[in-house]
């Protein structure tokens, strides 16, 4: 059985920086839901949005009577948002920059400054790609997908350090922090995985849907990849991996004429 971030911790960071009190929030690539509803307590409104229709889906399925008037799900892009210029209060990226795709995350970046009220506040959080969880994600997306996660990491951080850096936003805050995973054993860390991207864990994965990502039978290749990454960490039950995070709180600048 998977477990994570058991304390909340992430949740309570939301809530102790990020400003919700009064406001209208924003946030983007919401996924489910997963973070959404700790924006909501104290916040006049939060319009949430992700790209993908079955995440909105499921995340309005989890929407109460009381909350529908306060929280709205749509589907949305961040390169292109479908709101008024200096609209909202408070933007929340939450594990969400890096996945946007390289060459639209400046794009997303411009358009949060234009429907962000000036002064405004930004708050990202994203992943450190050095650690345990997401050098397991790396191996995973590489191998199945031909995707450099750790590169996507890496840009996201270069391009929000660009717009600190030409005045664009004004940086307040960063900090590090984890967040605990626990698994069973290393064969439930790996299952884990498979499913999170929707192939099949066993060993004798193979379908015709799946033929042209050329995934064949490859559990046990990624068995032995994620043991020479944890190392001794292997016969630990439960297997504790650590997920390394930052985030930022930025305020949107006002350009001088």
């Amino acid at each position: 059985m998977v477990k994570i971030d058991e304390k909340n911790k992430e949740a309570k960071i939301i809530k102790k920086y990020v400003e919700l009190k009064g406001k209208n929030i924003l946030e983007i690539g919401c996924g489910t839901g997963r973070l959404t509803f700790g924006l909501v307590e104290k916040a006049k409104k939060v319009i949430a949005v992700d790209p993908i229709e079955n995440n909105i889906i499921k995340a309005k399925e989890k929407l109460t009577k009381e909350l529908k008037d306060k929280v709205v799900f749509q589907v949305g892009y961040g390169e292109n948002l479908e709101f008024k210029d200096n609209f909202f209060d408070t933007v929340f990226l939450g594990m969400t920059l890096h996945e946007i795709p390289v060459d639209k995350q400046k794009d997303t970046l411009r358009e949060i400054k234009r429907v962000l009220k000036k002064g405004g506040q930004l708050f990202v959080i994203e992943p450190l790609p050095y650690g345990e969880v997401q050098s397991l994600y790396s191996i995973f997306l590489l191998k199945l997908f031909n995707d450099n996660h750790s590169k996507r990491i890496e840009h996201a951080k270069k391009v929000l350090e660009e717009f600190i850096e030409n005045n664009l936003f004004k940086l307040e805050l960063a900090k590090e922090f984890k967040l605990k995973w626990f698994f069973n054993d290393i064969d439930d860390l790996c299952n884990f995985f498979l499913s999170e991207h929707k192939i099949s864990v066993s060993n004798k994965m193979y379908s015709e849907d799946r033929k042209s990502n050329k995934i064949g039978n490859m559990k046990d290749e990624l068995i032995d990849k994620i043991k020479n990454n944890l190392k001794k960490k292997l016969n630990d039950k439960p297997l504790i991996v650590y997920d390394e995070l930052i985030f930022f709180s930025l305020r949107n600048i006002k350009i001088k004429r």
